[in-house]
């Protein structure tokens, strides 16, 4: 999916695959396994509890290790119930157990970072929200240099706000 031009999951799955990769390998050995799944922003309106979420709503990454993918990414959903139920991280679920419900994995890893929904799931809880945390991180990163030219049309006042579109062809200031 292309935001103002850029490809963002290219350059995120880049990033976590190189970078954040062996930052991860360092930190957790060769045989930790994570998965990550984030909402994207554009849909996560419409995310619901007790629904599933369709994987392109998702950014969906996944760190091989001694832990099977689909294993995970059904963690981090059923920790983001106890999220969209409540508006809470899903750590908060071992002191709210009474708001527990059916389908929720009552384990931290899973919430809302810098306005972004989502969780890891495969480490101990705190590793979980800390790698879901530099996942998220990276991405708002990648989306605000995404977003930067379109801002700087707007306060440069281009003519038909078509900068808004996010065609590069767009982005230059007016003369």
């Amino acid at each position: 999916m292309r935001y103002f031009g850029a490809d963002i999951d290219e350059q995120l799955r880049k990033w976590h695959d190189g970078e954040f990769k062996q930052e991860f390998r360092e930190k957790y050995g060769t045989e930790a396994a994570a998965a990550t799944q984030i909402v994207r922003p554009e849909w996560r309106h419409l995310v619901r509890f007790g629904e599933p979420v369709p994987m392109d709503w998702m950014y969906n990454l996944y760190i091989p290790g001694s832990r099977p993918e689909g294993e995970l990414q059904q963690n981090v959903y059923f920790k983001m119930q106890f999220t969209l139920a409540t508006g809470m991280n899903s750590a908060e679920a071992r002191y709210h157990t009474d708001l527990l419900q059916p389908g929720m994995f009552p384990y931290a890893g899973a919430g809302i970072h810098r306005g972004y929904l989502g969780g890891t799931s495969g480490l101990l809880e705190e590793s979980d929200w800390w790698v879901f945390c530099r996942i998220v991180d990276k991405l708002a990163d990648l989306r605000a240099v995404a977003a930067a030219p379109a801002i700087a049309a707007s306060k440069a006042r281009v003519r038909d706000w078509k900068h808004l579109l996010g065609d590069p062809a767009n982005l230059r200031p007016a003369s």
